[in-house]
């Protein structure tokens, strides 16, 4: 019965999972990634971390500000195609 609920559980939190979001942007032989974790079910908090170089850092956090990770985001993902990056969004882990 214990297996059961725990299924239940995990299903049932799934279908309710923020996926966090990863963009990906190259330019001949060098990738960057930008990432949105959700570090709940909701929309905040959140964080946006970047890598760079096998580097990666956090370079926002939001505990309250709704839509401020997104909006930090695609300011860095617009730079990068700016300065001649080829960007675009994959698919991610959902927040469990």
């Amino acid at each position: 019965m214990k297996k059961i609920a725990l299924i239940f559980y995990l299903f049932a939190f799934n279908s309710l999972a923020i996926e966090n979001q990863l963009s990906i942007c190259t330019r001949d032989n060098e990738l960057r990634a930008i990432e949105i974790f959700y570090l709940t079910q909701d929309r905040v908090p959140c964080e946006v971390n970047y890598t760079k170089n096998r580097i990666n850092k956090i370079l926002w956090k939001a505990w309250s500000s709704e839509g401020f990770c997104e909006a930090k985001a695609d300011e860095l993902i617009n730079k990068h195609k700016d300065w001649g990056w080829n960007c675009r969004s994959v698919l991610s882990e959902p927040v469990q």
